[in-house]
Formats: structure tokens, C-alpha cells, sequence
């Protein structure tokens, strides 16, 4: 099962402003130059204080581009003093020498986006300047002292660039390569229809990360967000699947990871599109602890159920037994809540949209 996925994890996600020096193709959050949302950096220091009191290890920072958002130092300076460790996920062409040492000093992974080769790179980013931009910034960084990433967005086109992103990532001197499903949502819905991952592209990317990652080994870690049906029994528990009563007094990222913060301030449970009214709420109504109260009390056993759902159907027999589980989870979610009616739904395994 993929590392960044489940119950353990511990990670908060914040989307501190839809800003961004870029309109992509692919863009869930619809974020663009001319958008100027962000939040508060006190309503976000709470909120990371609490998250630390409530068992979450990691401030991953994305967006919008993060690196628009103007106390981003000062945010992520925060989290450490609270004990998380820190990453941003950015598009790289606002990084120079001057933000390099400073992003250097508070990031401990900066995560850098990629859609595939230079050419591709550019047409989803919609700009020419994106590939040099992206690696300018990324060696400036890194020649600060910074560590480095990639996450790669895996559509029917970019799969087939797996294993140059990879070498890519060994040659750049990279941690982590993270491959992650298009997802379909936000700008995506309307500029990339047929370039979600089809379940035969969840399979190559399955076998190509699992050939590179034997041939690397050290080097150089690969993360594929993408469930295989076969490590499902001993998942259970981190897919929140067991049928075991949780302890609804324990801390809140034993009871949700990952944990979502929108450029709205709405508070989620693991992805950016996860219905706002089956969520936790706003902080700019109540502290991260409360909400956290307030919706285990309310909202908790609809997200269970989901996943539960969830788990039965990745359970079913499948010729390509590979699943994006935050979208299989969605699907079971408008099931549970009432959003959609079971009979009503495309039933899997002959789904071809797991992203």
C-alpha cells in the first residue's frame, strides 16, 4: 500500500491560498494569478499547534503555489517549533538564490511538480517557461542544502514517462519520487477528460515503479498513490476498514489522516474535495480541536462506513485489481451519505477512473 496513504500516517495537509503564478490544465483547486484567497497565518498557527497536540507528524504545504502565500516562512517555522517535520509541494519558478536559503533553513522536503517530459510539463502548466523555470528553482534549492522530491502526476499520457522521471529524480539527486493519480476534479473536469488513469494505466505504473524501485533501491524512494488488492488483508486497520469500535477519545490523527485545510479554512478528511458537509467546518468558527470533537461526534460514522464500502469493493474480484482508494472512497461516500443512490453508481471492478 502506498506510504502517504491511511490511518497512521499523520499527515495535515494545508492549502494556505489559491494564488498561484500558474493557470494548469489540470489544476484541482482552480487556482490561478488572479486569484488572491488566502488565509490568516494566526488562524494557520493554531491550527498547526492543535494538530501537533492531536498526533500529526507532518505539514505537507501546497496549494494555489505556496510560495505566493507570504508568511510561508513563518507558517512552516511554526510547525517545526511544534514538532512536525515540514514540506511543501511547488512548481519551483519562484524559487532564486534569496528563497532557496530561506526555504533551506525551513523545509525539510520540498516536493516539486511534474506532469512528464519537458514538452508535456509545459502544455499542462500552460506556459512555455515551466520546465526551465521548475528546474532553476528546484537546483537552487537544492544547491542551498534543501532536500528534494518530485511528484509526478500520472495520466494515460505520463505513464509512459515513469522511468525518466525516476532517473530524472536519481540524476537531480532526489529523495522521493511520488506518483500520484490526475485527479478529476477542479479545472481537470473540463480541459483533461481522458486523462485520467484508466485501470490498465494503474497496472503499468504499478509494475514500473515495482521494477524501478528493485532496480534503485537505495538511491532513490518511490511512492505510487495507488492501492493493490492483494495487500488489502493486511491493511485493514490503516484503511480505516476494521469493524472493530474506534476509541472516539483518542487523538485526532489516530482517527483521520490525512487531515485537509482549504484556502477557505475548511477542515476535511483526506483530499481536497472531501464534501464540506460531511466535514470537520471552518476554523475561522472554531479551534482544530473542536472541530475534530464536533465531527466525531456528528459526521465520523458516515466516514467510516465509506471506507468500509470502500474496502469491500476493492475486495471483489478485478482484472486489474489497482485502485486509487481516495476516489473509491468518494464513490462509497455518496453511497453512505445518501448523495447517490447504490444502484446508481458505476460498480467496480469495470471502473476506468480511479483518480
Amino acid at each position: 500500500m502506498a506510504e502517504s496513504i491511511g490511518r497512521g500516517v499523520g499527515i495535515l495537509h494545508v492549502h494556505p491560498t489559491r494564488g498561484c503564478n500558474l493557470q494548469c490544465v489540470h489544476c484541482y483547486s482552480e487556482s490561478a494569478p488572479a486569484e488572491k484567497l488566502a488565509i490568516p497565518l494566526d488562524v494557520l498557527q493554531r491550527a498547526v499547534v492543535d494538530a501537533a497536540a492531536e498526533g500529526y507528524k507532518v505539514l505537507s504545504v501546497s496549494g494555489g503555489e505556496p510560495l505566493l502565500y507570504k508568511p510561508l516562512s513563518r507558517l512552516l517555522a511554526s510547525a517545526l517549533d511544534a514538532g512536525l517535520s515540514t514540506s511543501i509541494v511547488t512548481n519551483g519558478m519562484l524559487i532564486d538564490r534569496r528563497r532557496a536559503a530561506e526555504l533551506a533553513r525551513v523545509v525539510d522536503l520540498a516536493a516539486f511538480s511534474l506532469d512528464g517530459r519537458p514538452d508535456l510539463h509545459n502544455e499542462m502548466r500552460g506556459s512555455r517557461h515551466a520546465w526551465e523555470g521548475m528546474l532553476r528553482g528546484m537546483r537552487a534549492l537544492r544547491d542551498a542544502g534543501g532536500k528534494i522530491g518530485f511528484v509526478l502526476t500520472l495520466t494515460n499520457r505520463s505513464v509512459a514517462d515513469i522511468g525518466w522521471a525516476a532517473a530524472l529524480a536519481r540524476d537531480e539527486g532526489a529523495r522521493l519520487l511520488q506518483i500520484h493519480p490526475l485527479e478529476q476534479s477542479g479545472r481537470a473536469v473540463s480541459q483533461l477528460r481522458g486523462e485520467e488513469p484508466s485501470s490498465e494505466t494503474l497496472a503499468l505504473a504499478w509494475l514500473a515503479k515495482t521494477a524501478l524501485q528493485g532496480r534503485l533501491g537505495s538511491e532513490l524512494e518511490i511512492q505510487l498513490d495507488v492501492v493493490e488488492a492483494d495487500q488489502l488483508s493486511t491493511n485493514v486497520c490503516a484503511l480505516y476498514a476494521d469493524e472493530a469500535e474506534p476509541n472516539l477519545n483518542a487523538p485526532l490523527a489516530e482517527l483521520i489522516s490525512p487531515l485537509v485545510i482549504t484556502e477557505t479554512a475548511e477542515v476535511l478528511p483526506l483530499q481536497y474535495d472531501y464534501p464540506q458537509s460531511l466535514g470537520l467546518g471552518s476554523l475561522h468558527n472554531a479551534s482544530l480541536k473542536e472541530l475534530g470533537r464536533r465531527f466525531v461526534q456528528k459526521n465520523y460514522s458516515v466516514f467510516l462506513r465509506a471506507c468500509r464500502r470502500a474496502f469491500r469493493e476493492m475486495s471483489e474480484p478485478s482484472p486489474f485489481p489497482f485502485y486509487n482508494w481516495y476516489r473509491v472512497v468518494d464513490a462509497a461516500l455518496k453511497v453512505e451519505s445518501g448523495c447517490e443512490p447504490a444502484e446508481a453508481r458505476v460498480a467496480l471492478p469495470v471502473w476506468n477512473n480511479f483518480a
